[in-house]
């Protein structure tokens, strides 16, 4: 059994100890169990109070807060350390991906160096093909020539001026339209647009063919053909109409003008004549018109194409390129002469400017002009419909 009274002089006296006071005894006697209550309530407040102050002592705190930051920076330190892990990784992914590209680039700059250097081939054997192909006309040409006449064989006539029938000049007309015009394969395809006309107009057939005058190497023929469209050609060089027959396409060998007034009235369905209209006297080029009009069916055109004079460089230079050239002709004068002899739905058509690199790159009104002017279509090209 608990003595409260041995019990309460032991707290009075850990008080005091502790520098507290204690207050007298009450003067009203309590009862035995409520001063076991006092007690025990005294008790366990000094119990809270020695926990409080060991839980509040600054060195543990301290401690407390020490440790969790070691932990916290120890979590950092492997945090960092997987992150250092991962970024060596993707560098290492990056510079594998980096030598990947330099070696796809690499393959691709081959790639482009040996497809240019095909394609320089193919046009060098293409260019070759061209000129052997020439040299088989001009030697079945002689060949023709000298088992004809066999006297042909003594040296060169040396007549001081050859005429424009003379063959040689037949054989350099070719020679230079290989030189000067261009591949064939390049003519075809700056003739293509021309196709659209032909077949608009539904021309073309066996009943109302296109007669191309001045066929030349048999460019646009060869394109007719390729489209499944009628054609032939009229050239009053020799050497050109067998060019064409060679090639398996329609020719004659005549002047263009009479094998054009001998066509039937109507029985046309396109008249066409590239860089050929330049060559001839203004009489002959309103004769050629006239008899192209007669000619050509209901619905059936016109398509001639000429240098074009509005570009200086054209008309004060490059025209004069071709000795045979007469004077360039203007899309005014040309446009007024088909609407005089009764063509209509006329279209001038500017064609093949210089290219890109030929051009001014500055921006500004005057660059834009000269550029215009110099840089601009080099051909012009009419077209016209027969009502």
């Amino acid at each position: 059994m608990i003595d409260i009274s041995e019990l309460q002089e032991k707290i009075r006296q850990e008080v005091l100890s502790r520098g507290g006071e204690v207050s007298s005894p009450p003067a009203v006697a309590l009862s035995r169990r409520q001063r076991l209550k006092q007690t025990i309530k005294r008790f366990h407040g000094e119990f809270f109070l020695r926990l409080l102050r060991y839980a509040l002592k600054p060195w543990r705190g301290v401690n407390y807060l020490q440790e969790r930051q070691n932990a916290q920076d120890q979590r950092q330190n492997a945090q960092d350390e997987r992150q250092n892990a991962q970024d060596e990784r993707l560098n290492a992914q990056d510079e594998r991906l980096n030598a990947q590209d330099e070696f796809l680039a690499k393959l691709q700059d081959e790639i482009k160096s040996s497809h240019k250097r095909q394609l320089q081939e193919i046009n060098r054997l293409a260019n070759d093909l061209s000129l052997t192909r020439q040299q088989n006309v001009l030697l079945g040409y002689e060949l023709h020539r000298y088992m004809d006449n066999p006297a042909t064989s003594k040296p060169a006539d040396t007549s001081p001026v050859p005429t424009l029938d003379d063959k040689r000049l037949d054989s350099y007309l070719l020679a230079f339209a290989d030189a000067c015009r261009g591949a064939e394969r390049d003519i075809s395809a700056e003739l293509q647009p021309y196709l659209a006309y032909i077949i608009k107009q539904q021309v073309g057939s066996a009943e109302f063919p296109v007669l191309d005058l001045g066929c030349g190497r048999g460019e646009w023929l060869a394109l007719l053909r390729d489209n499944n469209l009628q054609g032939l050609g009229v050239d009053s060089a020799l050497i050109m109409a067998e060019h064409c027959r060679a090639v398996g396409l329609r020719a004659e060998h005549d002047d263009a003008l009479k094998v054009l007034a001998q066509r039937q009235d109507g029985s046309l369905g396109a008249v066409t004549a590239f860089h050929l209209i330049e060559h001839l006297p203004f009489a002959v080029l309103y004769r050629l018109f006239e008899e192209a009009y007669r000619a050509l069916r209901s619905g059936g055109l016109i398509i001639f194409e000429t240098p074009n004079p509005e570009n200086p460089l054209v008309g004060s230079h490059t025209f004069y390129h071709d000795p045979t050239h007469r004077n360039p002709l203007t899309p005014t004068a040309v446009q007024f002469l088909a609407r005089y002899l009764g063509f209509e739905n006329i279209e001038i058509l500017r064609l093949h400017p210089y290219p890109e690199s030929a051009r001014i790159t500055e921006d500004s009104q005057l660059s834009a002009r000269f550029n215009g002017l110099f840089c601009g279509p080099q051909d012009f090209a009419i077209i016209a419909v027969k009502p």
